[in-house]
């Protein structure tokens, strides 16, 4: 999830993100989290997406908000309100069956998150 909210932290207009592991066909569930489009235009500087308060950079879309914590240490976010965290189950190689129905997104509902070092979260605000 770091290397995806790292992605949407910084996403333009322009930018995109593709997981890949090999020559194989893959598939990421978290390819399909509805999280909308970014709010704001994009930011000339990082800087101006850090939340001193909390230590850890954020960034708003229209159906929710993405978490990033690049630091040494864990930091807990108070979110002001109800979100469902994305956590993805599964992904990777395609089996040669194509069956990836096992393959999903799950969304726990939360009010704050503690986002260990190196980590990130995406949060929405209504569960799909």
């Amino acid at each position: 999830m770091f290397l995806l909210s790292s992605d949407l932290l910084v996403k333009g207009s322009h930018s995109y993100l593709n997981l890949d592991l090999d020559l194989d066909p893959e598939w990421w569930p978290e390819y399909g989290i509805p999280i909308g489009s970014y709010v704001g235009g994009i930011p000339a500087d990082v800087s101006a997406l850090y939340d001193s308060t909390t230590g850890v950079y954020r960034r708003s879309y229209t159906n929710g908000q993405v978490l990033v914590n690049p630091g040494p240490a864990a930091r807990t976010v108070n979110l002001g309100g109800a979100y469902y965290r994305a956590d993805p189950v599964g992904g990777g190689f395609v089996p040669p069956s194509g069956d990836i129905s096992g393959w999903r997104v799950d969304y726990t509902a939360v009010t704050s998150v503690t986002l260990g070092a190196g980590r990130g979260a995406i949060l929405l605000n209504s569960r799909p």
